[in-house]
């Protein structure tokens, strides 16, 4: 049998097992190469080789490819963008704890030497991150005693690449890639129909974080941080990360903070905090010992001012 007969064999297989994850796979799109030694994607193609892939029991054939389709759905290397070129072994370790920990949820073996921890797996990828780099910096045998890896042997399977394009080499269009938000929600929709939705705390929040309507804060924030109040007039946008734009405009600032955020790390409050002060803006910073969030106890404090 063929390994596009086995890719086959395996979407049918899972859209009897989960209509979830079937939905997820017959939404991929796909391509045999010896460019890799195993399996990987770029966050719009999957990608197999061969060899390694027919050497795979039919489970374990299954669960890699769910594995490789997870990181693409999630959007993890969108997410991790900023920190693959830094540090990609760990950012690989985390995106596979979460996925791993999705495909264990539901009841699907994985290989032997998949990575898995399940006091880290209902996290985001981001939260999973931060979490090793910082137990790195504690004792840098962390990773070796943790997980039997010191991260150079970790399978690579995020590929970011700077030119991701079709087997001709063009370029690919936006019209031409997947939208994995639709492809969740037309997964989500069928599995319940079929009263056979997908289980475990990590999907869970997954489906609250993709799915359900947000306010971008980004856009509320914005207005009240720059000067001009709709648009980028007034500033270089490419100036932005050197620093907050903080005008006389700018109203009094209340921010909130918890001293152990595995998020957002406390110090970026403190340095706008600075900038806002620097710039004769009325700011106050309330800090509390917790993580991502904001304390419940701060909220009468926080009416007050």
């Amino acid at each position: 049998m063929s390994i596009e007969e086995t890719i086959v064999k395996s979407r049918v297989k899972l859209l009897k097992q989960s209509p979830f994850f079937g939905t997820l796979l017959l939404n991929t799109r796909y391509k045999i190469t010896e460019d890799i030694s195993t399996a990987a994607t770029d966050g719009d193609l999957l990608m197999l080789n061969e060899q390694f892939m027919e050497s795979q029991s039919p489970e374990h054939f299954r669960s890699i490819l769910l594995h490789e389709v997870l990181h693409m759905a999630l959007e993890h290397i969108d997410r991790m963008k900023d920190v693959f070129d830094k540090d990609p072994m760990t950012a690989n370790l985390a995106a596979d704890i979460v996925v791993n920990g999705i495909i264990q949820d539901n009841r699907m073996p994985l290989p032997e030497e998949a990575i898995t921890d399940p006091d880290l797996k209902h996290l985001s990828v981001r939260e999973i991150y931060n979490i090793l780099r910082q137990k790195q910096q504690e004792d840098p045998d962390y990773l070796k005693n943790k997980y039997g890896t010191d991260g150079n042997d970790i399978n690579q399977c995020l590929q970011p690449s700077n030119t991701k394009g079709t087997n001709d080499g063009k370029s690919e269009s936006k019209k031409d890639k997947t939208n994995w938000k639709d492809v969740l929600n037309k997964a989500a929709t069928i599995a319940r129909s079929k009263n056979a939705g997908p289980v475990g705390s990590g999907l869970s929040r997954i489906f609250k974080e993709f799915l359900e309507p947000t306010i971008n804060w980004k856009d509320i924030l914005y207005k009240y941080i720059t000067s001009a109040r709709s648009d980028f007039e007034g500033f270089d946008r490419r100036m932005i990360h050197q620093g907050w734009q903080a005008p006389s405009a700018c109203p009094p600032v209340l921010l909130t903070h918890g001293r152990q955020d595995p998020v957002v790390p406390f110090i970026a409050s403190e340095e706008l905090l600075q900038q806002l002060q620097a710039s004769g803006q009325s700011a106050q910073l309330l800090a509390f010992d917790g993580g991502h969030g904001i304390d419940e106890s701060l909220f009468p404090q926080t009416l007050h001012h």
